[in-house]
């Protein structure tokens, strides 16, 4: 058809010729494929040059549209080829200039309905040999795979493997790669005593050894508290406990508690005490956590000794941003087996603490009632290879799980416990100190976290935020034919000679009387007076009793324990939760004890 004699101000332009081709869009037959060369396996050295020549033919019963190749696992590109004036039929014969080493290459034809062909796999090699060479830093330190030092020929592009061997005492250092382009080696794979490498040309590589810095000062078994940094908000997402074990060949294993989790983790220490996770020897190790932040832990052991302890950063992140800091110390376990603890401490078997954790003021300051005006109570006790059991329970009458801790050279201890489900917790470290004037052992500002408790009639908006406490504590001794009641006086059945008395907790105050003996019997005095009861458990300085609350003549349970120390904190001290109404008001308190020789 032609156009001619336009009408109405058209101008023809000039014809141009295209071919169109129909294609059958029903056509279920594939392409096939015949590839001549490279055959598998070619081989081509240095002096016939580095070019393959890729060629082949193609056939369809429709059209080829095109023929492929991918070299070593990259995309798909399409080559030149020569169609049949059918389009079924196709020849191509292609030069491919490859670098030294092995290639790998697939081949595929596509018809016009674009299916293809089976793909044609060939490898073939393209072999140039270079010299390389391999130092070792110190040959008394180390040595390396044979067959590598001090020159070896090898072949550009091919992969090979040398591992660094330290000798007794020393550790590998890393390597030293004069270049690492095209060796695949990278910063981190470079510090790992195994090293695989593509051979490139003018490659030398350097073994480093050192002597060990892992000695025994160093390692061991570390544990400490996770605290928030500076600016941040304490609560139950920033405090925790972490334990850290190290290895005479740097391996360090150990177990993180925060945040309602209970989670392990392994590293390998390098030769600056910096903790790297993970193959990729990453300085940070990310912990995922379903439906919670991200935690991010960062470990450094401090290779000069001087602080014996590894310290650290946990960070929470959601989507990248940092919600909150803590920072970690964990300190080095001191006492063994071997090394034993002075009998001052620790005395010929053990040594039993028994502690208080009376209410202090609050800053900002807190109204009295809402936390606890009651001593917490509890106990220690040390052996002499420095392992520590504690036991606690807090003036809301929360028992915290009995916890069990090792004693560091400054003669500190870490206590932790998770809390109402993992949603609070307690946090304190307590140095034993027996030459301290009023106590033998103290830890000052503890942390104890509260979650909110709607149901609870006692202190239901909780602490989330934290509460600090002062932990004291006192030796505790049992003497034959001595009460355990320190400061006691004669048995007194018609004055007593303990004073009883209950402080706080929604009441005006009660005041007792109680007679003691040597073989700490209790009598009330007067004994007719059957509002309250008490009794002393002799072996562990333990006392407890009930008393007839004078609001709501309900009898409610206290408890308290014996500190011996003389000084300030010497007598019994404890709390009581004051009844518990019905229904529920929350206005409970906790209010204190004290059982104190007249």
């Amino acid at each position: 058809m032609i156009l001619s004699a336009p009408t109405g101000g058209a101008v023809l332009g000039s014809p141009t010729i295209g071919t169109v081709r129909i294609v059958d869009a029903f056509d279920p037959v594939s392409p096939g494929l015949t590839l001549l060369t490279p055959i598998n396996n070619q081989l081509s050295i240095e002096g016939n040059g580095p070019v393959f020549n890729i060629k082949g033919t193609a056939s369809d019963n429709q059209g080829i549209e095109r023929v492929e190749i991918s070299l070593d696992g990259a995309a798909y590109q399409a080559i030149g080829i020569t169609l049949a004036s059918d389009f079924r039929t196709a020849t191509f014969d292609v030069p491919l200039t490859v670098n030294p080493g092995i290639h790998t290459i697939l081949v595929r034809a596509l018809d016009t309905r674009l299916r293809s062909s089976a793909v044609v796999r060939r490898v073939f090699t393209y072999k140039v040999e270079r010299s390389l060479a391999v130092a070792v830093n110190d040959l008394n330190f180390g040595g390396v795979s044979t067959g590598f030092v001090p020159t070896s020929t090898r072949n550009l592009g091919f992969l090979y493997s040398i591992t660094a061997v330290p000798k007794a005492g020393s550790v590998f250092d890393g390597w030293t790669v004069s270049d690492m382009a095209g060796t695949g080696v990278t910063v981190a794979s470079a510090e790992l005593p195994r090293l695989n490498f593509l051979m490139q040309p003018g490659l030398s590589l350097t073994a480093n050894f050192r002597l060990n810095p892992f000695v025994p000062a160093l390692i061991g078994s570390f544990e400490g508290l996770v605290l928030p940094d500076v600016g941040q908000t304490p609560g139950v997402e920033t405090v925790g406990h972490l334990t850290a074990t190290v290895s005479s060949k740097g391996g360090v294993t150990g177990r993180l508690r925060v945040d309602g989790s209970n989670l392990s983790y392994t590293g390998t220490l390098d030769n600056s005490g910096f903790t790297r996770f993970g193959t990729t020897r990453s300085k940070i190790l990310t912990i995922k956590r379903q439906g919670k932040a991200d935690l991010e832990l960062e470990l450094k052991l401090d290779m000069t000794g001087a602080s014996k302890q590894v310290s650290g950063t946990l960070t929470r992140k959601s989507n990248g941003t940092t919600l909150t800091v803590s920072k970690i110390a964990a300190k080095r376990s001191h006492y063994s087996n071997a090394l034993r603890a002075d009998a001052s401490l620790a005395g010929a078997v053990s040594q039993r603490y028994n502690l208080i954790l009376p209410a202090k003021a609050q800053v900002p300051v807190l109204a009295t009632n809402l936390y606890p005006q009651g001593v917490g109570i509890g106990s220690l006790v040390v052996k002499p290879d420095g392992t520590v059991s504690c036991g606690l329970t807090l003036a809301d009458n929360t028992v915290m799980p009995t916890w069990a801790a090792k004693l560091t050279e400054a003669n500190t201890l870490v206590v932790f416990g998770a809390l109402y489900s993992s949603k609070g917790c307690f946090a304190a470290e307590v140095k034993l100190d027996p030459t301290q004037a009023a106590t033998d052992a103290a830890g000052l500002d503890a942390l104890w976290c509260r979650p909110a408790i709607a149901t609870s009639q006692w202190y239901p908006a909780g602490w989330p935020t934290g509460l600090n406490v002062d932990v004291f504590g006192s030796k505790f001794s049992v003497v034959t034919g001595s009460s355990v009641v320190p400061a006691l006086g004669a048995e007194d059945l018609a004055n007593g000679n303990v004073d009883l008395t209950f402080v706080g907790g929604l009441t005006p105050g009660i005041a007792k009387l109680v007679s003691v003996s040597v073989t700490d019997k209790l009598t009330r005095v007067p004994a007719t007076d059957a509002s309250f009861t008490a009794a002393i458990t002799r072996t562990t300085g333990g006392v407890k009793g009930t008393v007839v609350h004078p609001a709501t003549a309900k009898a409610v349970n206290w408890q308290a324990i014996l500190f011996q120390k003389a000084g300030v904190h010497r007598g019994g001290h404890g709390f009581f939760l004051s009844p518990l109404p019905k229904p529920v008001t929350g206005l409970g308190e906790s209010g204190a004890v004290l059982f104190k020789a007249k």
